[in-house]
């Protein structure tokens, strides 16, 4: 991500800018769908997008990395994992969705929201590392 004289290449982050963009996009995309055909009563499209993309950032990751089927250069990686990946989940909005049951006195509906997005994230971290990479990811 570096050219000869060290210097960041200005390339990389255009295509990690662009990618977060599409990710923000799908994300916002989704939600409105999810609120328009089910309601906003619970924080359903978060918990899908952080749960879907922790599946994919660790496929990708167990895929194209050193050891992976089809290794890609560290800024393809960066693109899609930082800037895909990280616009299309929502750290920040999950934090945000949780204090607002709690304020709503939902203690139960956060305790539940913190738990599944918990179990859901690192479940389907493991089904994407498992499924790229049964040999190497899943023997453990």
């Amino acid at each position: 991500m570096q050219n000869l004289q060290g210097q960041p290449r200005f390339g990389v982050y255009f295509w990690i800018a662009l990618a977060a963009a599409v990710g923000g996009g799908l994300r916002h995309v989704l939600s409105v769908a999810w609120i328009v055909h089910w309601g906003d009563g619970w924080p359903w499209p978060t918990l899908l997008v952080n749960v879907v993309g922790s599946f994919l950032i660790v496929a990708f990751w167990t895929l194209s990395g050193p050891d992976g089927r089809f290794p890609v250069s560290v800024g393809r990686q960066a693109a899609f994992m930082a800037g895909f990946c990280g616009g299309f989940t929502t750290f920040s909005l999950f934090g945000v969705e949780t204090w607002q049951l709690v304020v709503q006195g939902r203690i139960g509906d956060a305790l539940g929201y913190v738990g599944l997005t918990l179990v859901g994230a690192l479940l389907a971290a493991a089904l994407g590392a498992c499924r790229m990479m049964p040999a190497r990811s899943c023997q453990r």
